[in-house]
């Protein structure tokens, strides 16, 4: 069965914590700021996290975090398509020798940490929870601390919220001004890939996020400290902007499974 509801009636902390108080087994899904988040649980314990986020795929974090090359993470995806998504990216990494079993379980969890930091910290979306699904096979299942990852995530919360609310539509566009002569010498080497990529063709904060492999709370805080230095200029206003996005209403299929209103008494 499953039951839908409003973030801004309860929020995600909220949501776990009743899930692992009822010890329930299922899937929470979470769709705000434009992606879809999938918390699977067992028992009222976390499992298993995935996000639509692109910044946020497995391969990406471990780009980001520098314990694989673009190289060796191309002929893992080549493989994996070749065994027609047989084998986990994480296992074929691991089987080539390119990361080992504990830098594995440790991008997880930080990749853990940064999605469930998101959505605690939204307050506009929708969720659906899923009594007694199972968490699917082919995905990378490391055990995780589901403790430590609730409370760092809320750590960073606060954090992100500030930034969330300092930087410029993510869809807006974003462009280098006519200051960044005069002040080249005082820029740090991440502003200087900043400036570079946008010069190249980047237009947005979406397409730097695209195409800076680096750690995404760090490019936001550049990107803050550019604009307000004068460095760069963005328009506030985009019709396309996903982070303001009001959560999809599709009509439901007939084959879908009904929904009803979430409850916790219900649990």
């Amino acid at each position: 069965m499953a039951s839908m509801g409003e973030l801004a009636d309860i929020g995600v902390a909220d949501l776990l914590y009743l899930l692992a108080l009822r010890r329930q087994t299922g899937k929470l899904t979470i769709n705000a700021n434009g992606h879809e988040v999938h918390l699977f649980l067992e028992e009222g314990q976390l499992v298993l996290v995935t996000s639509s986020n692109f910044n946020l795929r497995l391969g990406r974090m471990l780009l980001r975090l520098g314990m694989i090359e673009a190289e060796q993470l191309s002929a893992a995806l080549q493989e994996q398509e070749r065994t027609g998504q047989s084998r986990s990216l994480g296992s074929i990494l691991i089987a080539r020798g390119w990361i080992s079993d504990d830098e594995l379980a440790q991008c997880i969890e930080d990749q853990c940490i940064e999605i469930v930091a998101r959505v605690i910290s939204t307050q506009q979306g929708i969720f659906v929870y899923t009594r007694g699904v199972q968490v699917p096979r082919r995905t990378e299942i490391v055990p995780l601390n589901a403790d430590r990852i609730l409370l760092e995530a809320t750590r960073r919360t606060d954090e992100l919220s500030t930034l969330l609310s300092l930087l410029p539509p993510s869809a807006a566009p974003i462009a280098i001004s006519n200051r960044i002569d005069e002040l080249a010498d005082s820029l740090t080497d991440i502003e200087v890939l900043v400036a570079a990529t946008l010069q190249s063709g980047a237009g947005s904060l979406d397409e730097l996020t695209e195409h800076l492999v680096m750690d995404e709370l760090t490019l936001w805080r550049t990107v803050i400290s550019m604009r307000e230095r004068g460095l760069l200029v963005a328009s506030e206003e985009s019709p396309m902007d996903t982070r303001t996005l009001p959560p999809r209403n599709d009509q439901s299929s007939p084959h879908e499974e009904e929904m009803t209103p979430f409850d916790p008494e219900r649990l």
